[in-house]
């Protein structure tokens, strides 16, 4: 799907523009082609002639494992210093060895780490980071 096939309303030039409850649309994207994938990832991407925003809302993948695990209550973390200035720190509760990953917005990896399950707590020095949103994978 692209172009003016995807537009709920006619162009708007003036102003920054946001979405009513009545220009929501539902819209069905078929995956099968991916069936049998071992990884499968989608990107949403967005093309603005006047710099508005694209809104996406409650995407569903329907009768697919999407390998995401429940969360246990014994493999937990808490991050804390927020808003960070030069770390933060995050502490574990885990059960098994994990990998911790923090990503920037366009999904550049800043940081690795491979984590033992005996390790309780680990901080991460931000200082020589951009301000930004930054997404944090264990």
């Amino acid at each position: 799907m692209a172009g003016t096939s995807l537009t709920t309303v006619a162009s708007v030039t003036t102003s920054a523009f946001t979405a009513t409850s009545s220009q929501w649309r539902t819209d069905s994207v078929s995956l099968g082609s991916y069936a049998g994938q071992s990884e499968v990832m989608l990107m949403f991407t967005t093309i603005s002639d006047y710099g508005n925003n694209l809104y996406v809302y409650n995407v569903n993948i329907g009768s697919v494992n999407v390998g995401i695990e429940e969360a246990n209550a014994s493999s937990s973390f808490h991050i804390f210093q927020n808003p960070v200035n030069d770390f933060f720190n995050i502490q574990l509760a885990l059960t098994i060895n994990a990998k911790m990953e923090v990503t920037h917005i366009l999904g550049q990896q800043i940081f690795f780490e491979q984590i033992p399950s005996t390790q309780n707590c680990v901080q991460l020095n931000t200082s020589g980071w951009n301000n930004g949103i930054y997404f944090i994978t264990i």
